[in-house]
């Protein structure tokens, strides 16, 4: 495993610095380069995950909890049973937030079309046999949903709330901190999916441009355009857009903006540099 690690970040480093590297790694299989790439990746997903599992602890699932349902009104019961939903409040009936509407409640004879919902201002409308819920407010996009059609009836009040949380507060999985992992694993996963995505798309549009750029400036030298196939020219893409999505994850930390064309014309002036490097000497291995 060591040694695997010391051949990633030598290889890493070299990709960065030393052109004349890049003899090798033409020279080695194109798998060699698509573990570097991945593990390079794995690599970046931790580092950004990892910072949450010292964050975590100081999370407080119970005080978030209890911060969100703040705006819940003392004095609003909503009772829900057969699919028909009341409240004991004169109806329409909005919830509020900082002076915003959050959820409205308003009788079914009143919206006589999906129009009207959102002349009601407010993200969530909930009337007795319906919510509806504005998806988009500048396509007015809606998306309806019918209230459950349970026997037994459900009553939701401050107290209900306050007591769901206290009890879940208690449960093992927020006890113990359960979650932290959960979190971090699935926030891992996530950014590793994201990275890889990205980073694929990235290798594939920058090796069409460099096999384009090299197929018009090496026309008349065979010897490098027999090296260099689409194949191997992806696999020196991998290692020569290295620098370029570190310096560029580097200023996205510091909230920094590289313009793409920027670094495509970075990223070709050293894939060519590195290029000149190749001697004549230089055999790939076939894939």
């Amino acid at each position: 495993m060591l040694s695997k690690l010391k051949t990633f970040f030598r290889s890493f480093y070299k990709s960065c610095t030393d052109p004349k590297y890049y003899n090798h790694i033409l020279k080695a299989p194109t798998s060699f380069s698509w573990k570097f790439f991945h593990f390079y990746n794995l690599l970046s997903a931790l580092i950004i995950a990892i910072p949450i599992v010292f964050l975590l602890p100081k999370f407080n699932p119970k005080t978030l909890t209890t911060q969100i349902f703040q705006f819940y009104p003392q004095d609003l019961a909503i009772n829900i049973q057969n699919g028909q939903l009341s409240i004991n409040q004169t109806l329409p009936y909005s919830i509020k937030y900082q002076h915003q509407n959050i959820i409205t409640f308003e009788d079914d004879q009143y919206i006589k079309s999906i129009k009207d919902i959102p002349d009601y201002n407010s993200p969530i409308l909930i009337t007795q046999s319906t919510i509806y819920v504005l998806q988009d407010p500048k396509t007015n996009k809606i998306e309806t949903y019918q209230i459950p059609a349970n026997n037994q009836l459900i009553t939701i009040d401050k107290n209900s709330i306050t007591q769901l949380i206290n009890k879940a507060s208690l449960h093992s999985f927020f006890k113990f901190h359960l979650y932290i992992p959960v979190i971090f694993i699935i926030t891992f996963f996530f950014l590793l999916l994201a990275i890889t995505i990205g980073r694929y798309s990235i290798v594939l549009i920058y090796s069409i441009i460099l096999f384009l750029v090299i197929t018009v400036l090496y026309k008349k030298l065979s010897r490098i355009r027999s090296i260099l196939n689409f194949s191997k020219t992806t696999q020196l893409t991998i290692h020569s857009s290295t620098p370029i999505i570190l310096a560029s994850d580097v200023f996205n930390y510091f909230n920094i903006q590289i313009s793409p064309f920027l670094k495509l014309i970075t990223f070709i002036f050293w894939s060519l540099l590195c290029i000149s490097h190749l001697t004549p000497t230089t055999k790939t291995t076939k894939n």
